[in-house]
């Protein structure tokens, strides 16, 4: 090959080279990293219909004006969410009606998340829609007018109900510090299940029913008592009607839990039944999924050997 051939492929070699940097440098000149490391203690997401405050209590997160406990892993989404946020590029101002509407970043469409600290705004994020690219928003940050396209679901993350965002847990015990269960079926005899000693000497007895008890059937059993959730939450002592199925007490460390049971029969051969309950360790009525149901329909001759 002749030496001007060479010396121009060379020359060819370096301006690419030279483009694709520039190419590199100017991308990332365009992305922003907008973060905070403080910890908030309030979230508000402000949507067209309404506007929900989460409240740190303790450890806990509190929802909306009932105060209803939050999902910890769901809070945790929408706070880390609007820790960092990763614009891509800016795409114009919101400053002019015309681009605010062409992104839905108007008051009628617009999700706006705020996370503060003693009062104190650390950020907030307005969204407005979704790009068609896929997984992400168009944003502005703080008040600003400039808008962003941003990563992430931001609409969806910034737009959850009370429901999405509260806690399914109805009971939360120490399955190893339950000491005795009392079942009160509607329709037959109550008995009792206790457990006492510690380690390998634990001992099972019954009260209510002639049966000899498996220590491992008995043990799996009460401490499958220990957790609940519910599938669906109602108001407060709500009456849903139906049947009366069975009433539980659980002792746990000193602590007596009331349980009952209700069902609510299918009103069709393809429908399913429906049960529900109340517990005294919250306030407000649920409906319970058929196999968290069917751990309080336990019968003595099931713990049988």
């Amino acid at each position: 090959m002749k030496p001007r051939k060479i010396i121009l492929l060379a020359g060819c070699a370096v301006l690419l080279c030279i483009c694709i940097v520039q190419m590199i440098t100017s991308a990332s000149d365009k992305v922003k990293i907008f973060e905070f490391s403080d910890e908030p203690d309030e979230i508000v997401l402000e949507k067209p219909d309404e506007t929900l405050t989460i409240v740190k209590n303790g450890e806990d997160w509190l929802l909306g004006d009932k105060k209803y406990p939050a999902a910890g892993s769901a809070v945790d989404d929408i706070i880390n969410s609007l820790k960092s946020i990763k614009a891509l590029d800016k795409v114009g101002s919101a400053s002019s009606e015309a681009v605010a509407a062409r992104y839905d970043l108007i008051e009628e469409k617009a999700v706006t998340a705020t996370a503060k600290k003693g009062g104190k705004v650390l950020r907030s994020v307005t969204v407005g829609k979704d790009a068609t690219a896929g997984s992400q928003s168009y944003i502005t940050i703080d008040g600003g007018k400039d808008v962003y396209l941003a990563t992430g679901n931001l609409s969806g993350a910034f737009s959850k109900s009370v429901d999405e965002l509260r806690s399914r847990a109805v009971l939360t015990l120490d399955k190893t510090a339950i000491s005795s269960v009392s079942i009160t079926p509607a329709d037959g005899t109550a008995w009792t299940l206790s457990r006492t000693g510690e380690g390998m000497d634990v001992n099972w007895n019954i009260s209510g029913a002639d049966v000899e008890v498996d220590a491992e059937v008995a043990k799996s059993w009460v401490e499958s008592l220990a957790t609940f959730a519910a599938a669906k939450w109602h108001d407060e002592n709500e009456n849903l009607g139906g049947e009366k199925l069975v009433s539980a007490k659980i002792v746990c460390g000193g602590k007596n839990v009331s349980f009952d049971l209700y069902k609510i029969p299918s009103e069709s051969d393809e429908g399913s039944v429906v049960y529900y309950g109340n517990c005294s360790e919250t306030p407000y009525t649920f409906e319970l999924a058929s196999y968290a149901a069917q751990k309080l329909l336990k019968k003595p001759e099931d713990l049988t050997k």
